[in-house]
């Protein structure tokens, strides 16, 4: 059996973590253009199915890094597609309002951002116990988001976009982790050496 275990590195967890997790959206969306392609789906059935492979394959890829740096978080998957879910009825639930909802009409950036907070909030839940510095995980989060909505725009016109919407916000949120493994990796040796 292949031991993965010996190339996770410091200097490798980063790279790991985005591109684990582009792959994960990138299996997402070839998934999802085929089953839109052939089956017809369309309407809340077609957003839900979208929202939760689109959270559920990357989730797992990311689940699988975690792993491999030795951290549990068993509830990584259940947590980010739950956040998902409430983060895209939220923003359902407002853009029907009369008034709020007729402003926000083709606007991107609030569904992205509460994906980035619920999303972060729910993700930092799950690393709490594990890792050192889990409390800039959600403002990480929200800043990704921020930052693929400002290089992508308001309009998703590819499926190259929707890949970049797990490639992003791991570019940040990976620096938290790299801190964060940083910092328990020290107290470790801290406390080996003592």
């Amino acid at each position: 059996m292949l031991n993965l275990r010996r190339y996770a590195t410091p200097a490798m967890l980063w790279p790991l973590w985005v591109v684990a997790t582009t792959i994960g959206a990138g299996v997402a969306v070839g998934v999802l253009f085929f089953i839109f392609a052939f089956s017809g789906l369309g309407g809340e059935i077609a957003a839900l199915l979208f929202m939760l492979l689109l959270s559920i394959l990357p989730a797992a890829a990311q689940l699988w890094v975690l792993r491999l740096y030795g951290h549990s978080a068993r509830w990584w998957v259940w947590a980010t597609s739950l956040s998902w879910v409430v983060a895209f009825g939220l923003f359902w639930f407002i853009s029907q309002l009369p008034g709020p909802g007729e402003a926000m009409q083709g606007m991107a950036l609030l569904p992205l951002l509460l994906i980035g907070l619920l999303g972060g909030l729910a993700q930092w839940a799950v690393l709490a116990r594990e890792l050192p510095l889990a409390w800039l995980w959600a403002p990480a989060s929200v800043v990704g988001w921020w930052l693929f909505t400002l290089l992508i725009g308001q309009d998703f016109a590819g499926l190259g976009q929707l890949v970049l919407s797990g490639t992003i916000p791991a570019m940040v949120t990976g620096l938290v982790l790299v801190a964060g493994r940083a910092r328990l990796d020290g107290d470790q040796a801290k406390k080996s050496a003592a």
